[in-house]
């Protein structure tokens, strides 16, 4: 799955790359963003009744950074990194997306998108002193977004947006003969930020 995605990003990049490569008129943006994220956390116990130290949180700040390109007026291609985190937990996603922007509304820009990538969890702080299957999981991402630009001079947008994003992390603690698993799903977000044409 994870080499699909792979893939998929290469030759997005490619076609993206093709397309600017003829075009006169570039239109380019760097994004830096930050909101908070919550995830959809669930605990099952697989054997036993393991009761954890530490309860982990499901939900945290969000901080992200991304390039993009339009390759129309209405359509825009960016390829983003964002880390967010649980406090004691770390997510870092990898994101490339495809978006439609709506024709100016008065001081609105709306735009929607679809997103692909690829995320990985790691632990800063075990909730239980024991041994762990996994101190980290990765997962792919699959993902829509929607949000508004605004215009605030040349070259300096004020955007924000809400994202959703389907994850599949999961951690198994065990202590013989105890187990439970952890799992993070479905992030959902809300973010602010600016983009800096050139």
């Amino acid at each position: 799955m994870q080499k699909t995605i792979f893939r998929f990003v290469c030759s997005f990049l490619f076609t993206t790359l093709l397309v600017a490569s003829n075009k006169d008129d570039r239109n380019s943006f760097i994004s830096l963003s930050m909101g908070i994220s919550k995830f959809d956390l669930n605990e099952k116990d697989i054997s036993g009744n393991l009761t954890l130290n530490n309860y982990p949180k499901d939900a945290g700040a969000t901080y992200g950074v991304g390039l993009g390109y339009y390759l129309h007026e209405n359509f825009f291609v960016t390829l983003n990194y964002e880390r967010t985190n649980l406090e004691n937990i770390d997510f870092h996603t990898f994101l490339t997306s495809v978006n439609y922007k709506f024709n100016h509304m008065k001081n609105f820009s709306p735009f929607v998108g679809v997103l692909v990538g690829y995320n990985k969890m790691v632990w800063d702080t075990l909730p239980i002193d024991t041994k762990i299957s996994k101190a980290s999981s990765s997962s792919p991402v699959f993902g829509i977004q929607i949000g508004n630009d605004t215009s605030l001079e040349k070259g300096l947008d004020f955007y924000i947006f809400y994202r959703y994003l389907w994850i599949d992390n999961s951690t198994r603690i065990k202590i013989t003969p105890d187990e439970k698993e952890i799992s993070h799903k479905h992030e959902h977000s809300l973010n602010l930020g600016v983009k800096f044409s050139f």
